[in-house]
């Protein structure tokens, strides 16, 4: 990951939430949501954020709820740093700066979500384009497709936009990777936006992005 960039993770089934204090906020989140699974997601969001913030020695936020903005995105006012959660599968991710904003997004590689038909409908017609080159039966392209999924979800979280904001309003790059594969990026009207952009393979199911704006 980016240099200017920490990132955590946890595995929501190896959670145990009554060893932390969570924030009143969030177990009334918890106490309201319907889906046991849901509930443990939230659970261990909550306890990943608490790592977080002991490891960067914010033990005074432990166990209090962040601010959100007009969009609902939370943070911490006047605290000199951003963070960014998510989860997917057994895994919750967050991301953590004190430079900048940042967004991450994890996905579980799931073939029967990447298919060209939405990748048509909600991405930039490059981004289809070059999705259009892997066979659609094969593996390669749901890696593929869920780099640039996960890429363009962590921009507009991020931004603060969540996938509310228009997915084919822009591009992410990511080169050829029959040749040199070129660093991803992010493009829009043409223009190389100025953020640091980081795609990984996680745990071996999952593709993880972060982008970090400047």
């Amino acid at each position: 990951m980016d240099d200017l960039l920490e990132l955590y993770y946890i595995k929501i089934s190896e959670t145990n939430p009554s060893a932390v204090e969570l924030s009143p906020g969030r177990l009334k989140r918890i106490e309201t949501c319907k889906s046991e699974r849901g509930k443990r997601e939230l659970k261990a969001a909550g306890v990943l954020l608490n790592n977080v913030l002991r490891e960067n020695g914010r033990l005074e936020l432990i166990g209090t709820d962040p601010a959100t903005d007009s969009a609902g995105r939370p943070y911490y006012p006047d605290s000199g740093f951003d963070f960014n959660l998510s989860h997917s599968g057994d895994f919750a991710v967050c991301a953590y700066t004190e430079t900048g904003r940042v967004g991450v997004d994890i996905e579980y590689i799931d073939s029967k979500r990447a298919s060209l038909k939405f990748a048509k409908r909600f991405f930039s017609r490059d981004e289809y384009d070059y999705l259009s080159k892997f066979d659609p039966s094969g593996k390669d392209l749901a890696a593929e497709f869920f780099k640039i999924w996960t890429a363009k979800e962590a921009f507009l979280k991020g931004l603060g936009d969540g996938l509310t904001g228009a997915v084919d309003d822009f591009t992410v790059a990511l080169g050829d990777p029959a040749d040199d594969p070129e660093k991803p990026r992010i493009i829009q009207n043409r223009t190389e936006k100025n953020v640091s952009l980081r795609i990984c393979t996680f745990a071996d199911e999952y593709i993880l992005s972060t982008v970090l704006l400047h």
